[in-house]
């Protein structure tokens, strides 16, 4: 029988997958090829949903003290020797700064000291009862439990530092620290004014972690973006970045054609190949044509459970597409709207591509389609090229629902119900006819028939 399959995220899923028997694909050999590339401050930046989390979960099982080698038993590091060797030797700090919707400064910092307040109350709970930290440790611990003053200010008083100090005080070891979702507040704070603030926040609480710190064997993050060491990488002249446009673990996130057969194939389902292909597949990592693994592995559930269920749309369920709201508000010359138009209709655009982004630069428009690239919604027609497509049904459908909510407001139920109809059947006389009615304009600075 094959096993069940999770498509949930949590911070150790991939313990709980191995160990309650969920469908697990290998992706152990990213930790071999890790240790042979990584640098002191490593950043790995691929689009959302493309098993991040799971790798530096599988990351984590595997470096932290006290962790269990059963759960690495028949999978491919097992032959590993030499790699094997380094297995459950250093205290994790292990973090995710997902966005969780805040709309100011104030309520992030909340969220902020929720996540901090959480790691204390789980991962170094036992600390409080340590006998080897310093009695400023204990005190600080100590506090936190019982703090005299405003909570959430003096939870947000700790920095990372603070955390590796106890580790390394404690164990006599350096400390790996694992970030998650490093830029997700971040860029979630751009659509809503605060990111200034919260960069200098972030950086702060990063503190000399990045820098040479003798209690830190290794920093690695995870994110979308390769936001500039200005913003908040602060003292980090050592930060090596792998992105999508890299050879590095171009296999390691995603799932590769090979891998999405054997999956089909597992749980009987290759005779839905094609419609695999047409919705999850056209991403280009350097040299290697990717899937979305949380796409692929949430539709085979689905077919699991209805044979007939149609391919859908699992983007949409996880984020906000602020980015693409942003573009269309600047979006305010005919040259602009027709490059985001010709997408739609399975054309390109062409523009050079930033690997890093300034959040000063955010708000620019040759910065934001920068930022769709590494975000997932465009992807390169080919190796090395400047010339930029949508990678598959899935994401042109969040093109559109994004388009139409843009034009909320301004239109009509009915109205809105034909532009989509126009674009998913291709029509190019009724498209140009809604739009002409949405902008009021009968010349239109559409000219969607050359792309039919």
């Amino acid at each position: 029988m094959v096993a069940k399959i999770n498509t949930d995220l949590g911070d150790d899923v991939f313990e709980i997958m191995r160990r309650e028997n969920y469908y697990y694909i290998d992706k152990t050999l990213f930790i071999k090829e890790f240790f042979e590339k990584k640098g002191r401050v490593n950043l790995i930046a691929r689009p959302r949903r493309f098993g991040k989390s799971l790798n530096f979960s599988m990351l984590k099982s595997f470096l932290e003290i006290g962790a269990d080698p059963v759960l690495f038993k028949g999978l491919h590091i097992e032959g590993e020797k030499e790699i094997c060797e380094k297995h459950f030797e250093y205290p994790v700090l292990h973090l995710s700064l997902s966005a969780r919707g805040d709309n100011d400064f104030k309520e992030c910092m909340k969220s902020l000291s929720g996540i901090i307040e959480r790691m204390f109350d789980t991962s170094l709970k036992f600390l409080k009862d340590s006998d080897k930290l310093s009695s400023s440790s204990k005190k600080r611990i100590e506090d936190f439990s019982n703090p005299d003053e405003n909570v959430e200010k003096y939870i947000l008083s700790f920095t990372l530092q603070d955390m590796v100090n106890m580790l390394y005080e404690h164990y006599n070891k350096k400390v790996v620290i694992l970030i998650d979702e490093y830029d997700s507040m971040v860029t979630h704070a751009v659509g809503k004014g605060y990111e200034k603030e919260l960069c200098e926040f972030i950086s702060g609480f990063f503190g000399s972690v990045f820098k040479g710190n003798e209690q830190v064997e290794f920093v690695a993050l995870t994110g979308c973006l390769n936001i500039a060491k200005e913003s908040i990488f602060t003292g980090a002249n050592n930060l090596k970045v792998s992105t999508v446009s890299d050879l590095r673990y171009s296999s390691s996130f995603g799932l590769t054609w090979e891998e999405v057969a054997l999956v089909l194939d597992d749980f009987g389902l290759s005779g839905s190949l094609g419609a695999f292909r047409d919705w999850y597949d056209g991403y280009l990592f350097r040299n290697k044509r990717i899937y979305n693994t949380c796409s692929v592995m949430s539709y085979c559930k689905e077919l699991l459970e209805d044979s007939s269920k149609p391919p859908q749309s699992y983007w949409a369920n996880t984020s906000s597409n602020d980015i693409l709201f942003e573009i269309l508000n600047k979006a305010d010359s005919r040259s602009s709207l027709v490059e985001l138009e010709k997408l739609v209709f399975g054309g390109t655009t062409q523009f050079y591509l930033e690997s890093d982004i300034n959040i000063r630069d955010f708000h620019e428009l040759s910065a934001m389609w920068s930022v769709l690239v590494h975000s997932g919604y465009l992807t390169p027609c080919e190796e090395g090229s400047n010339e930029y497509r949508i990678p598959n049904k899935e994401i042109k459908k969040e093109f559109v629902k994004t388009v139409l909510e843009w034009v909320q407001g301004r239109v009509s139920t009915d109205l809105q119900k034909q532009v989509i109809d126009a674009i998913w059947e291709t029509d190019t006389n009724a498209l140009q006819t809604a739009l002409n009615t949405i902008f009021m304009d009968k010349t239109s600075f559409f000219d969607a028939k050359e792309y039919a």
